[in-house]
């Protein structure tokens, strides 16, 4: 039997589905690390949510009823004004964070489909391998079978050509 003559293109096929292969799990692992960020993320923001108010009426029953200072007032603002500004920042982070799964997603999806398409490359090759065998051996059996008749010819001769000599 001879050697098969697309042998080295199965092998490339076999590495680039396994490249492809590695690459889909790396792909799903980035995709997975993005999901654990935004729901942090979402769990930052709805937290913060939560105690949000709370703070604001804490800041203004300090000063509620009181006589106070301009200065205390601006300040007032300013930390009421932090409060906004951290809900926009935990909202921007969510966003940021969406976004990046967003891109994971995209990633893995393509991943995905790299390793299909190079699945099905391989397993064609590897479909014409079989069948290859499949007549590569079929041909050797026809070859045995040809030679066994030659050599029961032979032995037939050789036995007719010994019987006529004992006559």
């Amino acid at each position: 039997m001879g050697s098969y003559a697309l042998q080295d293109m199965l092998r490339i096929r076999t590495m680039r589905e396994d490249r492809s292969g590695k690459q889909l799990v790396v792909a799903r692992r980035e995709r997975d690390v993005a999901q654990v960020e935004v729901n942090r993320s979402e769990q930052k923001l709805e937290d913060f949510r939560s105690t949000k108010e709370l703070r604001r009426n804490r800041l203004y029953d300090s000063v509620m009823k009181r006589l106070v200072k301009r200065e205390t007032l601006e300040n007032l603002r300013e930390r009421v004004a932090n409060i906004d500004e951290q809900e926009h920042l935990l909202e921007v982070a969510l966003a940021d964070a969406e976004h990046v799964l967003e891109t994971k997603e995209e990633n893995a999806e393509k991943a995905r489909i790299r390793y299909v398409v190079d699945s099905k490359n391989k397993s064609k090759i590897e479909m014409h391998r079989s069948t290859w065998l499949e007549e590569e051996k079929k041909a050797q059996e026809h070859q045995d079978d040809n030679e066994m008749e030659e050599f029961a010819g032979n032995i037939r001769k050789m036995t007719n050509d010994d019987y006529d000599d004992f006559q």
